[in-house]
């Protein structure tokens, strides 16, 4: 399965860490995360290489070949805003957004209040939590 896993990366970065763990997760169950390098240290010089209209030129193609998107919504962006309205408005793709209910007071309630035919929002307490949710489902 081909997997559009986002995070941010001009954001709070402090869960890439363990977002990075979920990637490998899921790499180690042998699914492609076609946005692997976003869970890099280095993501953000990675990407600055690149004319912002190359990385929505790859990010688009990336989005519209993915068979799920997953989201990592602890950390929030206007990037990742952008991928689940363009995931949930433009494409038949399932969406999973995951947040860390320790930062509920700094998410986007229009994130974690959605509601969508093909979106689910899961809350999680710890990474454990994180892992099973990804481990069941994928």
């Amino acid at each position: 399965m081909k997997i559009y896993f986002a995070t941010t990366v001009l954001g709070d970065r402090s869960r890439v860490a363990d977002a990075r763990r979920l990637v490998v997760a899921l790499q180690q169950m042998g699914h492609e995360v076609l946005t692997e390098h976003l869970f890099e240290d280095d993501a953000f010089a990675s990407d600055n290489q690149l004319e912002p209209e190359a990385i929505f030129d790859r990010d688009v193609a990336w989005l519209r070949s993915a068979d799920a998107v997953i989201v990592e919504a602890s950390g929030s962006s206007f990037g990742i805003g952008f991928e689940t309205g363009f995931t949930l408005g433009a494409l038949e793709t399932p969406l999973y957004l995951l947040y860390d209910t320790v930062r509920f007071d700094e998410i986007s309630r229009m994130a974690i209040g959605l509601r969508h035919e093909r979106a689910r929002v899961i809350p999680y307490d710890n990474f454990e939590q994180a892992l099973e949710f990804i481990r069941a489902t994928f």
